[in-house]
């Protein structure tokens, strides 16, 4: 991948494309990461993070992610061709578009934190299991919009696997699964 970070890492206005590794394609977060305006495009892992791994604290504003993927497994447990995250994530006003495999894939070590999307966007998102897939963790996803999605292996938008998930002011539209 690009970067490994195990301390404290802030990113502005930064690009990362046509990056690579087995997990964390962009990059491996095992520390606190806060990034505004950045685009990560075009990154692959081989199974998990295609833009981002994360075993920290992530708190990302006004990004980007485009065609970032996971370029191995069909199951329901490779993805996050965006972010992979098992630390946990504060996502604002970011824009996730042509990912594929979950483009958020959240399985939290710990059950008790507090995951949160707030005003965000999906859309072209195909070729996935879901836009979010959260196993064992708690999400708020408010104020965001899923537009022209398809899950083909599972036909939700959101997966939920014994998780609990709050959601609040969202907008569902021209959705579609298998």
């Amino acid at each position: 991948g690009a970067i490994l970070n195990e301390g404290n890492l802030m990113l502005d206005s930064v690009k990362i494309t046509s990056s690579h590794a087995s997990y964390g394609g962009g990059i491996f977060n095992n520390g606190i990461l806060i990034a505004k305006k950045s685009t990560f495009k075009g990154n692959t892992a081989s199974s998990k993070g295609g833009a981002i791994y994360n075993n920290g604290t992530l708190n990302m504003t006004r990004c980007t992610y485009d065609k970032n993927i996971i370029s191995e497994g069909n199951t329901i447990y490779y993805g996050g061709s965006a972010i992979y995250s098992r630390g946990i994530i504060y996502l604002s006003d970011n824009n996730f578009t042509n990912n594929n495999h979950s483009p958020i894939f959240i399985k939290s070590i710990h059950y008790v934190e507090l995951n949160t999307i707030t005003s965000c966007i999906f859309t072209n998102i195909n070729r996935t299991t879901s836009c979010i897939f959260c196993s064992y963790t708690k999400l708020f996803l408010s104020n965001s919009i899923f537009k022209n999605n398809h899950a083909s292996e599972y036909s939700e938008i959101i997966y939920s696997e014994s998780s609990t998930i709050n959601m609040e002011n969202n907008t569902f539209m021209n959705n579609s699964g298998d």
